[in-house]
């Protein structure tokens, strides 16, 4: 007996599994976009528009938080329109004589494997080496809090480090995150067009993480508000393995998840007469 045949999946769950990536892949970069320009403007006009004394959590926050708010209501708006247009069916025609070749359909590339790629290596790369760093200041008996202060710090200065405002807490998540999902995009778009980078992610890997350190310790931190003295810096080993094991290695795989091409499959042997 043949198998019964499969029921299609309903249009609201696949909207359900789509819509996250979607509105992820539309929202990562336009907030990485308001935040590098709130970024040069704090800098640029922070003094006259604060006075000489540091900003408040608030006042550093609202432009960018409206920026993020914007964008991810303009993404969600994308995702939405891009499902709803995807599950409506083409008109059915009456038959003609001639029959014309249909124009091949572009594919949405929010759905593509390439945006697919991204959104998930991102946030498993930034959710990874966030657990572990956490887990090691932990072990070391230091504070979170404390933590995620330093890494807004590299934008807005030592003000970020105050322990009574949470704010700048959250603001060195969605940083880090926003980091974890530029330094996915390249990747990924670099193994969309060099495949071979996808072919040993277990060697691929590690050696982008190790490129990713090499950049953020000699070009990207010195460039902010909290320059490193020394490199390497102190007790750098923890850092340099995250970077391998939590942050190359992860991307690699999942980028050779979605990229890597199917493997050819051996021609079928004639039947025997």
């Amino acid at each position: 007996m043949s198998p019964p045949p499969s029921r299609p999946e309903p249009g609201w769950r696949r909207r359900v599994r789509q819509a996250a990536p979607l509105t992820l892949f539309a929202l990562a970069p336009k907030g990485v976009c308001c935040l590098a320009a709130y970024a040069a403007g704090g800098a640029l006009f922070g003094r006259e528009l604060c006075g000489a004394s540091a900003p408040s959590t608030m006042v550093a926050l609202a432009p960018w938080l409206g920026g993020v708010v914007a964008a991810g209501a303009w993404g969600l708006w994308r995702a939405r329109r891009a499902l709803t247009l995807s599950d409506v069916a083409p008109p059915r025609r009456a038959p003609q004589r001639r029959a014309m070749p249909a124009a091949p359909r572009s594919a949405n590339p929010l759905t593509s494997p390439l945006a697919r790629a991204i959104v998930w290596s991102g946030l498993a790369a930034g959710a990874l080496d966030l657990v572990y760093v956490c887990g090691l200041t932990l072990y070391r008996g230091g504070n979170v809090v404390a933590l995620l202060q330093g890494i807004a710090a590299a934008l807005f200065g030592p003000a970020a480090r105050n322990p009574v405002d949470w704010g700048y807490a959250i603001v060195g998540v969605l940083l880090h995150f926003a980091i974890a999902f530029i330094v996915a995009a390249l990747f990924c778009m670099a193994a969309k067009f060099r495949p071979y980078l996808v072919r040993q992610p277990g060697i691929a890997g590690p050696l982008y993480g190790v490129a990713v350190w090499l950049t953020m310790q000699l070009i990207f931190l010195p460039l902010t508000r909290t320059p490193p003295k020394t490199f390497p810096p102190a007790n750098w080993e923890p850092a340099f393995l995250a970077h391998l094991l939590c942050v190359g290695l992860p991307i690699a795989l999942i980028a050779a998840r979605f990229l890597a091409a199917p493997a050819a499959q051996p021609p079928a042997a004639p039947d025997a007469a």
